[in-house]
């Protein structure tokens, strides 16, 4: 990593700009080792997670606190619009909910195409969802009205969770259509070294396990003759041997893209 920040430090030299060691944080791996990383001979500062593009990325990969944040700014967004339209009850409720899918769901979901959720984070975002929209029906906690009414007096709006499965599948084949040479496409289609080995304890949470399940409604092997094999973290889902490849060669025509996305979204659960 130090040879990586050197680099860095004559790259942003040849374009005039100068790196500010006070302002630089190192997030690394946990199994990488702990050796300081200087700046100009100044250490940088060793953090556990930091915000990048109004992401906050964790050392854990975890998305928890991700989820929290998101749904902290799309209430701010929500209750800007608390007196001035939800309260008006000359408002329809389409127009309300169009209002709503275009300036809280989109603070709510931003980045989500990069989270590795777990159930639990899909339940909280989904219990916002249901929040604001009893807010903008006027339904009190005690009035006792069940979510698939929620919905039919909503106009049956998209999910939370097939949005986020969307969003996922959408960031993938971004991916997928990227140059060679780029980090996140290098990132993905690579394999882990012959040394590795998984960390003790339950399997974690990963956006690969995430595609992998989403994906999991397509026979890709009526198309392509591989030997099947399980994937690590989703038993249940039989795919080929080369199922990036496969992707790889579906991804590049954006309309096939979009209608197999489009397939699994309709495919029943």
């Amino acid at each position: 990593m130090q040879v990586m920040t050197n680099c860095l430090i004559k790259a942003a030299a040849a374009a005039g700009l100068i790196l500010s060691a006070p302002k630089t944080k190192i997030l690394r791996s946990p199994d990488l080792p702990n050796d300081p990383i200087c700046a100009d001979g100044v250490p940088l500062e060793d953090v556990e997670s930091f915000v990048y593009l109004g992401s906050r990325i964790e050392i854990n990969g975890s998305s928890e606190n991700e989820v929290g944040v998101r749904i902290a700014k799309a209430e701010g967004a929500f209750n800007l619009l608390k007196g001035n339209l939800w309260a008006l009850d000359r408002v329809s409720t389409q127009t309300k909910r169009r209002v709503y899918m275009t300036s809280v769901r989109p603070v709510l979901l931003y980045g989500c195409g990069t989270w590795p959720l777990t159930t639990e984070d899909v339940r909280r975002l989904e219990s916002f969802e249901f929040f604001c929209w009893r807010r903008i029906l006027g339904i009190q906690r005690d009035d006792r009205v069940r979510n698939s009414d929620v919905l039919d007096l909503m106009g049956q709006p998209t999910s939370c969770s097939v949005e986020l499965k969307k969003r996922r599948l959408s960031f993938l084949g971004h991916v997928l259509r990227m140059d060679p040479y780029r980090l996140p496409r290098r990132a993905l289609l690579s394999d882990p070294p012959a040394s590795w080995s998984r960390p003790s304890g339950g399997l974690r949470t990963t956006w690969q396990r995430a595609v992998v399940q989403d994906l999991s409604p397509l026979n890709l092997k009526q198309h392509y003759e591989s030997r099947d094999v399980r994937v690590r973290g989703a038993p249940n889902v039989a795919w080929p041997r080369d199922w990036k490849q496969i992707l790889c060669e579906l991804c590049v025509d954006r309309s096939q893209w979009m209608g197999m996305i489009q397939r699994v979204i309709d495919a029943p659960v």
